[in-house]
């Protein structure tokens, strides 16, 4: 069901996103989205935070969840998706505990290994190739 939704909201975003012109950029008179900008137009900062029981509610698994690299799912993180981004990040006096990757054993990297996508329980969002 989350991975469900999570494709429907990344072509949802990512079709919105290709509707401006190429080279479009409202930032570029204000700031630099280029790595290492002494003025960065965006900053994470997280402090203060604990991060818990990330994964507790699903399910083990014994071969990777494939996505369609289209909608950039291969790089989305249980806490940050940090495709692209290139500002400051700041993590200080936060807790990061029982946190879950639920593979439940070592056949989901030898699945990855022999490229193994097992059963495509979403066939509408077009061919997997990344992990």
């Amino acid at each position: 069901m989350y991975s469900g939704r999570a494709n429907n909201y990344a072509k949802q975003v990512y079709s919105i996103m290709y509707t401006y012109p190429g080279g479009f950029d409202p930032f570029s008179a204000t700031c630099s989205r280029t790595d290492g900008a002494t003025n960065p137009c965006f900053s994470i900062t997280i402090l203060d935070s604990k991060f818990s029981n990330f994964g507790l509610m699903k399910a083990f698994k014994t071969f990777p969840t494939w996505v369609n690299p289209t909608y950039k799912l291969q790089y989305s993180g249980m806490v940050l998706d940090l495709v692209t981004f290139l500002g400051p990040i700041s993590i200080k006096s936060s807790t990061f505990a029982n946190n879950y990757v639920r593979y439940a054993t070592c056949q989901a990297g030898l699945n990855i290994k022999n490229n193994f996508n097992g059963e495509d329980n979403y066939p509408s969002y077009g061919t997997k190739t990344k992990i």
